[in-house]
């Protein structure tokens, strides 16, 4: 989703994050290396709020597939979308840096392509943009991510 930026701001792109399908390991679908939306257009889902960004991008991932997502549980928070995978009541669409480990229970799969995915960017004011400070800072981000 574009966002307006004023023009004393720039944005610096860090990496690319990019949603997996989380789903409980005794789930059918559970040992699939990559799941197609029509495979997912009858499972119970649980999301972010309707005016979310991601849940535009689930949304997105069922273009094209009649009545799909449905939607049964909302929350902000991706901890809980884990737990009501973990507890088989609900399939999530959650980013790698939304969440936490998986543990045994729960697993991780990607979509088709094209892949969930989002740009995650900085804001900085662009009188910044030579700051050794902001360098440093802006290459620890793309640095952590690496490790995700």
């Amino acid at each position: 989703v574009a966002l307006a930026m004023p023009d004393h701001l720039v944005s610096t792109p860090l990496f690319t994050d990019v949603a997996d399908v989380i789903l409980h390991r005794d789930h059918p679908l559970a040992g699939r290396t990559v799941l197609h939306p029509d495979e997912l257009a009858g499972e119970t889902w649980v999301a972010t709020f309707e005016a979310t960004i991601c849940r535009q991008w689930l949304r997105r991932l069922f273009d094209g597939v009649p009545n799909a997502p449905r939607i049964v549980h909302e929350s902000m928070e991706f901890q809980n979308h884990l737990e009501l995978a973990r507890a088989g009541r609900a399939v999530a669409l959650v980013p790698r840096l939304g969440r936490g480990d998986l543990g045994p229970d729960l697993v991780a799969i990607p979509t088709v392509e094209p892949a969930s995915t989002r740009d995650v960017l900085a804001v900085h004011r662009r009188t910044q943009e030579d700051s050794p400070a902001l360098r440093a800072t802006l290459d620890a981000f793309v640095e952590h991510a690496r490790s995700l």
